[in-house]
Formats: C-alpha cells, structure tokens, sequence
C-alpha cells in the first residue's frame, strides 16, 4: 500500500533472494617524512561484485584516501595521531557510472593508557549521482553528507577486548524527501584463543558485535505517503571469525543478520548474509 492504495512494485522495489560473488582489496601505504614519526599515509580500497540474477547490483566502487598523519607529541600531547585525508571515490552500477565523491576525512587515534584506545573518525562527502537506465532519477540524490564515529576499546585481558562505539549523520541531497539524519549505537567484543588444529598454531579471533540505528528524513516522500514523514529504525548483529592460516594469509568467516523496521514499505526488510573470505596481506 503506497499512500493508501494498492500498488504493483517492479521487481526493483521488492525482495528478491540472490547470490553473489565479490573481491574486495585494500592497500596501504605509508612514507615516513622523518619528523619524529609524522607520515604521509594512503588507502586505496577496490570493491567488485556480481550477483547470478540481480544484475542491477552488478558493482565496482574504488577509493582513495591520502593524506598526513601526525605525531601529536609535538604539541605535548603524548600517545595521539591526527591524520587530515582526501577522499576521492566513484562507483558502477550494471556496467553505467552510478556516483563519484570528493571529501575530506579527519580521524584521532589516542591511548589513554596501556589498556584502552580511542578513535574518531568524522567526513565530509560531496556526492554526484548519474542517471541511467537502470536508475534514472538518482541525480534527485546530488548533495553532501556529514558524519562522525567515535568509539572506545577496552582491553580487559591480553586476549579479550570490549568496545562500544556511537555514531552520527546529516544528509543533505537535492530532494528534501531524501534528506536525513541518522544516529547510532553499537557494542562488541573480540576474543583471541589458541588454534584448536595443531597444524595451524597462530591464535584465532573471534568478533561478536550488534547495533542500532535510527534514522529519520525532513520531509514526507508524497509518492510513498505524504501524510507522514519517514522514520527507519535499523538493528544487526554479526559474528566473525578469523583464522590465520600463514604470516600473511587467512580465513575470514563471517554472518550478519539486519533487520530494518519503516513506516514506509519500500525500505522495510530483513536481510542475512553468510560470507567466506581469503585475506591476503603484502
């Protein structure tokens, strides 16, 4: 029901169940400017999938992160890194340019002690949305958006941490029915045991995390229901474990089940995933 009468979404607006397969690789770098441990730091991200059925979901999203990373003793604060990054991104969606992103990225690292760690991480990020046949009224998104993390790691032993984090964002896009803001929640631990296979001695990991998102937008969206504003309340839950199999090889396992409750249809679900990764580091 869309604004109270019965209506017949395309396969695009409803749940369809699917499979896919994706590679994802991330490479850092970093040069050392020799100023008592100021750097100059870089991430490039790639991220590629295909799906069996679902070929609007066909995606390749890549991104840059590079910037300066300093050494906050300088400044008489001990055990702090200030890093200030640009971020240049774009994203294909069924073979045709979806998005591009420009921004910045400001992240803090501090350890308060031997025990603990903090982080922030805030952005700003200008999108630019391209219609295309398969998606030809996503330049309504064209905008910016704001947000910022900060979490907290505690380590209650060698081998067993807790962590809690929130979050928050603002998105302002050319649609005041698109404009939202968001806030968060989260909680975690990991735990690192002894291999339970001899003949792989590294310890293993395992993470459990779950959290809760709210998120509500500006205006009604009067092709939904224009007597009510959306509102999205989103929970999920995830658990992973990570298996080193050599120095720089492992298995990665890992489940996660979200589900989204709105008073709009069309972003009402449950989702599950199960993925089973290789991880390489150079």
């Amino acid at each position: 029901m869309l604004n109270g009468l019965e209506c017949l979404l395309s396969d695009s607006a409803v749940s369809q169940n699917d499979f896919n397969a994706y590679l994802a690789d991330t490479a850092h770098v970093s040069y050392d400017l020799a100023n008592q441990g100021d750097q100059i730091e870089g991430d490039l991200l790639f991220y590629g999938a295909r799906y069996a059925e679902l070929s609007r979901l066909h995606t390749e999203l890549a991104e840059l992160t590079v910037g300066p990373s300093f050494n906050m003793a300088h400044f008489g604060w001990d055990n702090v890194r200030l890093g200030v990054y640009a971020i240049l991104g774009g994203v294909r969606l069924d073979e045709a340019n979806y998005s591009g992103t420009l921004g910045t990225d400001v992240r803090l690292a501090w350890l308060p002690d031997i025990r603990s760690k903090f982080e922030s991480k805030n952005e700003f990020r200008r999108h630019w949305f391209n219609d295309s046949a398969t998606y030809p009224t996503v330049s309504d998104r064209n905008g910016y958006r704001l947000s910022s993390r900060f979490a907290y790691t505690y380590f209650l032993t060698a081998s067993l941490a807790v962590r809690t984090e929130i979050s928050g964002g603002h998105e302002n896009t050319a649609t005041d029915f698109a404009d939202d803001y968001e806030l968060g929640a989260g909680a975690g631990l990991r735990k690192t045991f002894t291999s339970p296979i001899k003949a792989l001695k590294r310890p293993w990991a395992v993470d459990l995390d779950g959290g809760y998102l709210a998120r509500w937008y500006d205006e009604a969206d009067a092709a939904i229901d224009a007597a009510h504003v959306q509102e999205d309340d989103e929970y999920w839950v995830r658990s992973t474990l990570t298996v080193p199999v050599a120095d720089d090889w492992a298995l990665m396992m890992a489940g996660e089940y979200r589900r989204a409750v709105s008073n709009y249809p069309t972003d009402d679900f449950a989702n599950g995933s199960v993925t089973v990764s290789v991880l390489k580091k150079f």
